[in-house]
């Protein structure tokens, strides 16, 4: 079982200047229902800006493995069974006031 959620107490948005930033934080639960012990890579992605005014910094990620040119991020695990592990990742995105951006 994986679940994504987002951190509301570690996610906010400023108002600097022209520019906007938000951060947003993200913990992955990964759970092993199964009475075996499983091995098991999670997969997840930091955004990435084509526009040069948008950029996406201070990136955190606990423990995973980072494709600098595709932004994936991999965690390969070894799960007992009833195993629960917390997986985190956080980053940031500055950006004009003048653009709309979706970052969920």
């Amino acid at each position: 079982m994986v679940q994504r959620k987002k951190l509301k107490e570690q996610s906010s948005r400023q108002f600097i200047g022209p520019n906007k930033t938000e951060r947003r934080a993200f913990e992955i639960t990964v759970r092993n229902n199964k009475p075996q012990p499983i091995n098991i890579s999670v997969q997840d992605q930091f955004p990435i800006s084509t526009n040069k005014e948008i950029s996406v910094d201070d990136q955190r990620h606990e423990g995973a493995e980072l494709e600098k040119e595709t932004q994936i991020l991999t965690w390969k695990l070894d799960l007992a069974p009833r195993e629960e592990r917390k997986l985190g990742m956080q980053y940031s995105v500055k950006y004009p006031k003048r653009e709309v951006l979706v970052l969920e």
